[in-house]
């Protein structure tokens, strides 16, 4: 008779075998559901490979709200303000990614967009100097939990929707217009980007500078043995700690 480990905490449960014999989504797929899955999406039943492919695609309605999400969360952050492009410049070009996101049963969970741009043409020194991506140690997250465990603390995990969005750019970049939304009468500008974009090179960095300004002005403390742990208490020994993962995040209540 096999034995589960489970940890429990007040609202949460790590069960450390649960997970493991599960397929992955494209293994549980059998003939039948990939077939209706095919005739929910575009004739192939794979995604869409640019904008184009996707305003032709059968599930077009979908794509359209999709994308239309993403620009609204780009221009509600104020991500950037068209522009001449200044002489000796170059506007980096910019890609629709689509990806139609599966549940673990196989059905359609979403349709996602993203607006991508070409980081890969960024030059060191001029367009990014540092990069790095926020990353809590493992030896900690098992450190919180045990803790978590044993003081039954409350544990929320979270994920920060468009995290790269909120980063502040420090560098002069300029971006093409993306496909499907230039602007009538202003066909030649480009866009200054003020606020990060996902394919930054320095997206991750200035998305944890924000992060890190804004907890920090808020009364958290800086945990000095690890740079992604925060952790805020009032007079009677009762708080919060946050334990930050890229875009993710543990949040710990005592």
């Amino acid at each position: 008779m096999s034995v589960t480990t489970v940890i429990e905490s007040r609202d949460a449960i790590f069960d450390e075998e649960r997970f493991t014999s599960i397929p992955r989504p494209r293994d549980m797929i059998h003939q039948s559901s990939s077939k209706s899955i095919t005739q929910a999406g575009d004739d192939s039943g794979e995604d869409p490979k640019n904008f184009s492919e996707a305003m032709a695609s059968r599930d077009v309605h979908f794509w359209k709200e999709a994308i239309h999400d993403e620009i609204d969360s780009i221009m509600h952050n104020n991500t950037w303000v068209l522009a001449d492009l200044p002489l000796g410049s170059k506007a980096l070009g910019c890609k629709w990614i689509l990806k139609i996101k599966i549940k673990v049963d196989g059905t359609i969970d979403k349709y996602k967009a993203r607006l991508v741009i070409q980081g890969f043409r960024q030059k060191e020194g001029i367009d990014f100097f540092d990069t790095y991506a926020p990353i809590a140690r493992i030896s900690t997250i098992r450190l919180l939990l045990a803790l978590a465990a044993i003081h039954n603390l409350v544990i929320h995990q979270m994920g920060v929707k468009t995290a790269f969005l909120n980063g502040d750019l420090d560098e002069e970049i300029y971006m093409k217009q993306p496909e499907g939304f230039v602007m009538p009468g202003n066909e030649l500008k480009v866009c200054k980007l003020k606020k990060s974009l996902y394919g930054f090179k320095q997206a991750p960095k200035q998305w944890h500078q924000k992060f890190n300004d804004v907890v920090l002005s808020n009364g958290f403390a800086l945990n000095q043995a690890d740079k992604c742990v925060y952790s805020k208490f009032d007079t009677s020994g009762k708080g919060v700690m946050i334990c930050l993962y890229v875009d993710d995040m543990l949040i710990f209540w005592y």
